[in-house]
């Protein structure tokens, strides 16, 4: 058991150091624009998204608003109180809307239309060159992504039937039989809430993850061993 807890807790220290490093990079990329990054979660097949960008009120007329995506590709641009869609990327052209009056306003959302996962990333706003602006990360989930949410929850259901039949039996201890019903939960609350969470609630799960890779680990193995006793 010693093992496998260390084991556990190497794979939660990797899981944990990759989710900070990916935290970090975008802190840093947002602490430049003294602005708070967005995360969006919507579903293929949704007509559009409004990326949120709000700043100042009464901005200059000839300030220049640019949305791009993570490629540096410009996804819309608006300058002297226009678009400028010849200097929009291929990829977006048709398919970016601002509100009306950005600039007096200070509503600067982006609003994409005719989403695909190939949407999925990260989009800044930048207003002229002052230090303001946004970075907005959405997930574009497919139809297979949302297949699996519904079929991960059936097939955890199935074998809480199969190891209770085995607990009944005598066949896998109390201990085990808890453990799993305990981890059951655990991921139909990630089903259910992930979606809305942010990433600081995933670096806090990384601290969950090595205790319930251990519980997985050490179930594997007890079940393993009850069904060699059992035949």
């Amino acid at each position: 058991f010693v093992c496998l807890f260390v084991l556990s807790l190497v794979v939660c220290l990797c899981f944990f150091v990759c989710l900070l490093l990916f935290v970090s990079f975008d802190l840093v990329s947002c602490s430049m624009f003294l602005v708070v990054c967005q995360w969006l979660f919507v579903k293929e097949g949704e007509e559009s998204v409004q990326l949120p960008f709000k700043t100042t009120a009464h901005l200059s007329g000839d300030i220049r608003v640019e949305w791009t995506d993570r490629d540096s590709r410009k996804v819309h641009v608006y300058q002297n109180g226009s678009d400028g869609p010849e200097e929009q990327d291929q990829v977006y052209r048709d398919r970016t809307e601002m509100k009306k009056d950005p600039l007096r306003t200070g509503d600067l959302s982006l609003t994409l239309k005719h989403l695909t996962v190939t949407d999925t990333g990260d989009y800044t706003c930048r207003d002229g060159h002052l230090l303001r602006g946004t970075t907005v990360t959405f997930k574009v989930k497919g139809q297979y992504f949302c297949c699996w949410l519904y079929v991960f929850p059936c097939l955890f259901l199935l074998s809480l039937v199969v190891y209770l039949r085995l607990f009944v039996a005598g066949c896998v201890s109390l201990f085990v039989f808890f453990s799993l019903l305990v981890c059951l939960l655990f991921f139909v609350c990630l089903w259910l809430f992930v979606p809305c969470m942010f990433l600081v609630v995933f670096l806090c799960l990384s601290v969950v993850v090595c205790f319930w890779l251990f519980v997985f680990l050490w179930l594997f193995v007890s079940v393993f061993f009850s069904l060699v006793v059992c035949l």
